[in-house]
Protein backbone atom coordinates (compact mmCIF):
# COMPACT_ATOMS: atom_id res chain seq x y z
CA UNK A 1 0.00 0.00 0.00
CA UNK A 2 1.27 3.38 -1.34
CA UNK A 3 2.85 5.61 1.88
CA UNK A 4 0.44 8.16 1.76
CA UNK A 5 -2.88 6.26 2.20
CA UNK A 6 -1.44 5.55 5.77
CA UNK A 7 -0.81 7.48 8.75
CA UNK A 8 2.54 7.50 9.95
CA UNK A 9 1.43 7.28 13.16
CA UNK A 10 -0.97 4.76 13.58
CA UNK A 11 -0.02 3.00 10.62
CA UNK A 12 -3.97 3.27 9.68
CA UNK A 13 -5.38 3.65 6.51
CA UNK A 14 -6.85 7.07 5.88
CA UNK A 15 -10.24 7.44 4.78
CA UNK A 16 -12.71 10.02 3.43
CA UNK A 17 -14.64 11.86 6.67
CA UNK A 18 -16.19 15.07 6.98
CA UNK A 19 -14.00 18.22 8.50
CA UNK A 20 -16.29 21.36 9.66
CA UNK A 21 -15.08 24.44 8.04
CA UNK A 22 -13.89 27.36 10.66
CA UNK A 23 -14.76 30.67 9.14
CA UNK A 24 -12.78 33.89 10.54
CA UNK A 25 -9.75 35.00 11.94
CA UNK A 26 -8.29 33.98 14.83
CA UNK A 27 -4.92 32.10 16.73
CA UNK A 28 -4.36 28.41 17.77
CA UNK A 29 -2.71 28.20 21.23
CA UNK A 30 0.93 26.57 21.27
CA UNK A 31 -0.34 23.16 23.10
CA UNK A 32 -2.97 22.61 20.72
CA UNK A 33 -0.82 23.34 17.61
CA UNK A 34 2.25 21.28 19.51
CA UNK A 35 -0.19 18.35 19.88
CA UNK A 36 -1.69 18.24 16.51
CA UNK A 37 1.45 17.96 14.77
CA UNK A 38 2.78 15.11 17.65
CA UNK A 39 -0.12 13.70 18.92
CA UNK A 40 -2.81 13.46 16.03
CA UNK A 41 -1.29 14.96 13.44
CA UNK A 42 -4.15 13.59 10.78
CA UNK A 43 -7.20 14.43 12.39
CA UNK A 44 -8.24 17.27 10.59
CA UNK A 45 -11.70 17.06 12.70
CA UNK A 46 -11.81 21.00 11.46
CA UNK A 47 -10.33 22.69 9.13
CA UNK A 48 -9.99 26.64 7.76
CA UNK A 49 -12.15 28.63 5.91
CA UNK A 50 -10.83 32.06 5.65
CA UNK A 51 -11.05 35.09 6.85
CA UNK A 52 -14.73 36.11 5.47
CA UNK A 53 -18.12 33.77 5.70
CA UNK A 54 -21.76 34.18 3.96
CA UNK A 55 -24.67 31.97 5.11
CA UNK A 56 -24.13 30.54 1.56
CA UNK A 57 -20.44 29.01 2.19
CA UNK A 58 -20.41 25.18 2.85
CA UNK A 59 -20.15 23.80 6.46
CA UNK A 60 -18.44 20.94 5.95
CA UNK A 61 -15.83 18.86 3.68
CA UNK A 62 -14.74 15.96 3.16
CA UNK A 63 -11.27 15.10 4.07
CA UNK A 64 -8.73 12.12 4.19
CA UNK A 65 -7.94 11.83 7.48
CA UNK A 66 -6.88 8.88 10.30
CA UNK A 67 -9.84 7.89 12.40
CA UNK A 68 -7.38 6.73 15.14
CA UNK A 69 -5.87 10.67 14.93
CA UNK A 70 -9.49 11.94 15.12
CA UNK A 71 -10.36 10.15 18.36
CA UNK A 72 -6.78 11.11 19.92
CA UNK A 73 -8.27 15.04 19.28
CA UNK A 74 -11.29 14.39 20.88
CA UNK A 75 -9.96 12.52 23.96
CA UNK A 76 -6.77 15.06 24.05
CA UNK A 77 -9.50 17.82 23.55
CA UNK A 78 -12.02 16.85 26.41
CA UNK A 79 -8.95 16.25 28.98
CA UNK A 80 -7.53 19.74 28.18
CA UNK A 81 -10.58 21.37 28.79
CA UNK A 82 -11.50 19.76 32.27
CA UNK A 83 -10.50 21.91 35.33
CA UNK A 84 -6.70 20.54 36.62
CA UNK A 85 -8.69 19.00 39.87
CA UNK A 86 -10.47 16.60 37.69
CA UNK A 87 -7.58 15.65 35.17
CA UNK A 88 -6.06 13.58 38.31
Amino acid sequence: MPESTLCPLHQEVLASEPAEILYGVYAIARDVEDARANLFPNSFLTIRGGGFYSPSYPKHQHVTCCRSCREAEKLWTALRDRPFSETF
